[in-house]
């Protein structure tokens, strides 16, 4: 409630997280010998979407420009969960380069394609490898590539979905 009740604390705080954020990641990337330098960059945020649109702009965008400068990233990777439809502009004019949904129950593929202004990633979901046969996720493997993602991941959970995996990297193979 604190961007509702005292928006100049919220700040306060974000601004905070933010350096906090920075000074933490770049005392690792110090200590690894790794300093930040211009090139890709992105992290995960998925808590951005409790924001509504006309907050967002506001207590969102700002602080993750400052990411995006402190970490001197040159080509912009985002992997945020919750975000819905009325948030998707919001990314180009923050020069996203791609754009990682993951699972988000609130943007499937289709409004993706139809609302997302920069290239997304989709995702075949554990859950979905589990609960279906490997043909059925040829399947989903084809109908999500008719939405043109950058790319669309999947991976081996279990030993028992090896034959699940075979044929998604082999769908995969055949639609490179």
């Amino acid at each position: 409630m604190l961007p509702y009740d005292d928006p100049a604390r919220a700040h306060r705080l974000l601004e905070f997280c933010v350096r906090s954020a920075l000074n933490y990641a770049g005392t690792l990337r110090q200590h690894q010998g790794r300093p930040f330098r211009p090139g890709p960059g992105g992290f995960c945020d998925d808590f951005a979407g409790i924001f509504p649109p006309e907050k967002f702009r506001q207590f969102v965008l700002p602080y993750w420009e400052r990411m995006y400068q402190g970490i001197q990233a040159t080509h912009r990777g985002l992997h945020s969960e919750l975000l819905r439809q009325e948030h998707l502009p919001f990314l180009k004019p923050l020069k996203i380069a791609e754009y990682d949904p993951s699972v988000d129950p609130f943007l499937p593929p289709e409004v993706l394609k139809k609302s997302c202004p920069v290239p997304f990633t989709l995702r075949i979901w554990p859950a979905e490898v589990m609960s279906h046969s490997a043909e059925k996720l040829v399947e989903m493997y084809r109908y999500r590539t008719t939405f043109e993602p950058t790319v669309i991941s999947f991976h081996l959970a279990r030993l028992s979905e090896e034959d699940k995996i075979v044929a998604l990297l082999e769908v995969a193979r055949q639609l490179a």
